[in-house]
């Protein structure tokens, strides 16, 4: 494993969440209804595993080590993806904002969700293409072999403090929740996705919207490995994945 693969990696499973958040934003604009649970389930990803698990990384080591190593603090692409970090930060607290009035019935914030998911959306595919593209290749070529073990080493212990494996996971788990849900209600017509009912993971505890007529009609694969599911009758047939009616 590189220096920073699996930063690269991670930054695959945030642009997940990104293309699940694109989808929830357009549904709103079109005028569905995207319970605030699916936006606070999507702001816990974002603030503990893309901002807390990932970005720390990034910003309590890399960076740090960057600087040390000859990169300049100002002016420099570390001030650049900080600065990112921060707009990101702002876009993500209006979300919520958002949300909490949405929940208090004020419709008026369906706009500032949309606004900031939308400001979210469109920062961070390109900030993460500068870190893949620019960024990170530039690490790799500041580090020995031997600096860049120690900072492997370093990045491992930053996340067995955060979790480790099993904040992955859980975090993978909403993702793949998110992408079940959008397969199981693909084509519904409106009428049918009205009813709703909810996929609790057993792993993750993430709990998404599934229309009753996915739950009758619908037969969807998850594209990873993590989860085999088939919905069949009303039943989901699954170890990991239980429905229930909420």
């Amino acid at each position: 494993m590189t220096l920073t693969g699996d930063l690269v990696e991670e930054h695959k499973l945030i642009k997940r969440m990104i293309d699940m958040l694109e989808s929830f934003a357009k549904k709103l604009e079109e005028g569905q209804i995207v319970e605030p649970i699916i936006f606070e389930q999507a702001t816990d990803f974002i603030r503990n595993f893309a901002d807390r698990f990932h970005h720390a990384k990034e910003e309590d080591i890399l960076f740090k080590e960057m600087v040390k190593k000859g990169m300049p603090e100002k002016d420099s692409p570390i001030e650049v993806m900080l600065i990112e970090h921060e707009q990101g930060r702002d876009f993500v607290k209006g979300i919520i904002r958002a949300n909490e009035q949405l929940k208090r019935g004020d419709k008026r914030a369906i706009k500032e969700i949309i606004r900031n998911a939308k400001g979210y959306i469109e920062l961070l595919r390109e900030h993460i293409e500068k870190e893949n593209d620019i960024l990170y290749p530039l690490a790799e070529r500041m580090f020995t072999q031997e600096e860049q073990k120690e900072l492997y080493h370093k990045f491992k212990e930053a996340e067995t403090k955060k979790g480790g494996e099993l904040t992955v996971k859980k975090y993978e788990g909403i993702v793949i929740s998110f992408e079940m849900s959008e397969i199981a209600n693909r084509n519904l017509p409106a009428s049918a996705r009205s009813k709703r009912a909810m996929l609790r993971s057993k792993a993750s505890g993430t709990a998404i919207a599934v229309s009753e007529h996915a739950q009758k009609h619908a037969t969807c694969f998850s594209t990873g490995s993590v989860f085999d599911t088939k919905l069949n009758g009303g039943e989901l047939k699954s170890q990991k994945i239980e429905l229930i009616r909420v």
